[in-house]
């Protein structure tokens, strides 16, 4: 008995709660009579005026106040009866908290005010009251949020035109430098955006009551960037035409291509690039392309459709180059000038490719004449080195992009060296997986004398598979289908060289390089050797790599042969 009547006063405080939620003035009153306390509150704070403004009961309401229930009082986030009228929409109840003294721009403790609030839900009555009523139509809270901001986000088209009529600035920017267009492309308010931008300004000016299509935020992206990681379709449509570049970079170079790569937004990739044109082989500061993060993180249908895209637009464009012939080279046929030449009908023998003919490109795409000075100047030119000779990128006249492989000086033999590689990577010309050989080169300038020699091979856009695996894979455990593949690809190079009669004899990652479409291909053919032929006392290659017998002293050098066990002991 005592403990029930212990309980007693915690009951009636609940039912004085529940009363007021379901809007009974008779059970109100009944409870406040047998002891309920009018300042009770349930665990979240709410407090019977709460409960009565949050559905609206009007009545319930009038009466509490008239027992002298705190309007001002917060719940556990300090909300106030005002804000959950607001946050519901009950305009009579709001209006009866503002005529007794309710604070309209009092913020809670997630820094929301009454119009935030009512803006959010698309209370367009409780707005209009509010601004009536000398609420601030640009006040933020503590993130720089507005009404606009958060009506733009909730895609509330009427609360957000009313706003700016009442001189809500579409280009007010929050703590992140996002004005409402960013927020109601994240959220794919295609009607709201439209409203944003379509005010007749200019959409690529920053103007009052303009928004600006190509503005960005603190990290560099705009809403475009936004609406393409979302996969905002209709949005992304609509900021393109009228005038978002799917080319503008963010502060770590990534374009909205790259973004939509990386959430798997298939159709917004589609439309970036079948229809809006982007740049799908274009990377972002570490070169990773929107191709390679889709993979990175398992988008595999946006990795088929981009890898068709490409095959479909090399297949669309011939291989065909005019250009000027000013220098001799003999085709076995007379060329004429300014005539388009396919690369297909030029044999260009290993001997006839001269430094004149290529060219290296500083940063802004200005092309200076090929040579190791140059190369070695121009940021982006000087690829690697090893042992024998150090390796640049050029451009060469039929060739495009190539690499030019230079021996380093003081080494009588490297001509020798660099000719027997040559002739080695003429193999390719059968094989998908082996590095392609486009012929020798030497520096004959009188006036020079540098003695530079060199192969120019197929270029490599990734780099070595070395570099290609810290760089991507290191933080990346979703890459084993890509990783079978290279494994797969390399196994197909050794067996085509094996077959040949061809060991490697220096196969390591430094020496497999990985082209744009993450297709490897093995180079570095200088240490190849025939099958079975005895290496004696000098063993080529990097010691890390050799196998064991490689280093025995104990055998006869007849006995020490190289064999395709080798390269398979390298890999």
């Amino acid at each position: 008995m005592a403990e029930r009547a212990a309980n007693e006063p915690a009951r009636i405080d609940k039912n004085l709660l529940t009363a007021a939620l379901d809007g009974c003035v008779e059970d109100v009153q009944h409870f406040l009579r047998q002891g309920a306390q009018i300042h009770t509150f349930d665990s979240s704070g709410s407090t019977p005026l709460h409960c009565a403004s949050r559905n609206g009961h009007l009545d319930v309401v009038r009466f509490l106040v008239s027992r002298r229930a705190q309007v001002e009082r917060g719940d556990n986030n300090g909300g106030t009866p005002l804000h959950i009228a607001s946050d519901n929409g009950h305009l009579d109840v709001f209006k009866y908290l503002i005529s007794k003294r309710a604070q309209i721009d009092k913020h809670d403790k997630d820094d929301m005010t009454a119009l935030l609030f009512a803006s959010a839900k698309g209370h367009l009555d409780v707005v209009q009251y509010l601004v009536g009523q000398s609420a601030q139509v640009e006040g933020s809270n503590n993130k720089g949020i507005t009404p606009l901001h958060i009506a733009s986000i909730n895609g509330r088209l009427d609360v957000v035109q009313y706003l700016v009529r009442q001189g809500a600035q579409v280009q007010r920017v929050d703590n992140f430098d996002q004005t409402p267009l960013f927020t109601a492309s994240v959220k794919g308010h295609v009607d709201v955006v439209q409203f944003l931008v379509s005010q007749g300004a200019q959409v690529n000016r920053a103007r009052v009551h303009h928004a600006q299509v190509e503005r960005g935020d603190k990290g560099g992206k705009t809403p475009l960037h936004d609406a393409s990681m979302c996969g905002r379709l209709d949005v992304v449509k609509y900021l393109i035409d009228k005038g978002a570049q799917t080319g503008t970079c963010d502060n770590v170079g990534q374009t909205p291509l790259y973004y939509a790569s990386m959430c798997g937004q298939l159709e917004t990739v589609q439309y970036l690039v079948g229809q809006a044109g982007a740049q799908f082989e274009r990377g972002n500061n570490d070169g990773e392309t929107p191709r390679l993060v889709a993979f990175r993180k398992g988008h595999l249908d946006v990795v088929r459709y981009l890898k068709r895209e490409q095959a479909q637009r090399k297949a669309a464009s011939p291989e065909v180059f005019c250009f000027h012939f000013d220098f001799e080279m003999p085709l076995g046929e007379d060329v004429q000038k300014n005539d388009p030449v396919s690369v297909h009908q030029l044999e260009v023998k290993l001997d006839q490719i001269d430094m004149v003919d290529l060219n290296v490109k500083d940063s802004s795409g200005v092309e200076f004449a090929f040579h190791e000075k140059n190369a070695r100047e121009l940021e982006g030119c000087h690829l690697g080195g090893g042992s024998f000779g150090e390796v640049f990128k050029a451009v060469h006249k039929v060739h495009g992009d190539v690499a030019v492989k230079l021996a380093k000086p003081g080494k009588g033999d490297q001509l020798k060296m660099y000719q027997k590689e040559a002739r080695k990577h003429g193999l390719s010309l059968t094989c998908d997986y082996i590095v392609a050989i486009k012929g020798f080169v030497k520096c004959e300038e009188d006036t020079c004398r540098c003695g530079l020699l060199g192969i120019v091979t197929q270029y490599m856009e990734n780099g070595s598979l070395w570099d290609f695996r810290i760089s991507e894979w290191q933080h990346s455990p979703d890459l084993w289908p890509l990783t079978n593949r290279m494994v797969y690809q390399i196994s197909c190079g050794m067996h085509f060289l094996h077959s040949k009669n061809i060991i490697h004899r220096d196969l390591k990652l430094e020496n497999v390089l990985v082209d744009g479409d993450l297709h490897v291909k093995i180079a570095d053919l200088g240490l190849a050797t025939n099958l079975q032929t005895s290496f004696g006392d000098r063993c080529w290659g990097t010691d890390s790599h050799k196998p064991p017998e490689a280093f025995r002293t104990d055998l006869p050098n007849s006995t020490k042969v190289v064999t395709p066990k080798y390269d398979v002991y390298r890999c």
